[in-house]
């Protein structure tokens, strides 16, 4: 069992988040590393946390190859995408900066929307597809996306985990704790 240090919650062995508090912080990191045999990742399946997206949590991207996530207060239909000026479509978060382009990410790719206290993801017709958790999803068919979930939009992977606005510090860049609507 691992024991967060926050609130002392006992979670399950192998979880790097509170289950409790949702911390995401190194909450574990003076554990030693599990030796792991080859064998083993292709026969287990990826951690999936709750599916619970409240209207005090929001979405924290994490971007393959970034230091700093992506976050996300949902308060409407978020488009993912690329800015295309030629098509005048320029997406709720522009993803241009992370290789996009070359990656095969649409101008409008997919929506993030809450729906019902739920994470949706829905894949706009891209060209290259939307994944989530290694399944490309249906054009225009919405899913439940997960704490823990990896969606990937064309060869650009992104990992999503929820956070609650609750156990969030404040932003350093913002004196008033603030986080960004979009």
């Amino acid at each position: 069992m691992n024991i967060c240090p926050f609130c002392e919650y006992q979670n399950r062995e192998g979880v790097l988040i509170c289950e409790r508090c949702g911390r995401t912080r190194s909450i574990f990191a003076t554990l030693p590393t599990r030796v792991i045999p080859d064998d083993e990742s292709a026969t287990k399946p990826r951690w999936q946390g709750t599916a619970s997206f409240t209207v005090d949590t929001f979405v924290v991207m994490h971007i393959e190859g970034e230091r700093q996530p992506v976050i996300l207060a949902l308060d409407k239909v978020t488009l993912l995408g690329r800015a295309n000026a030629a098509a005048d479509r320029y997406p709720d978060v522009d993803l241009t900066p992370y290789g996009a382009f070359e990656k095969g990410v649409s101008s409008q790719h997919c929506a993030l929307e809450r729906r019902d206290d739920h994470l949706i993801v829905t894949d706009l017709g891209s060209t290259n597809g939307t994944y989530v958790n290694g399944q490309r999803l249906d054009a225009l068919s919405p899913v439940i996306v997960r704490d823990g979930a990896e969606l990937r939009l064309g060869k650009l992977t992104l990992n999503i985990y929820f956070e609650s606005s609750a156990v969030t510090p404040p932003r350093r860049d913002d004196p008033h704790g603030n986080v960004a609507s979009v």
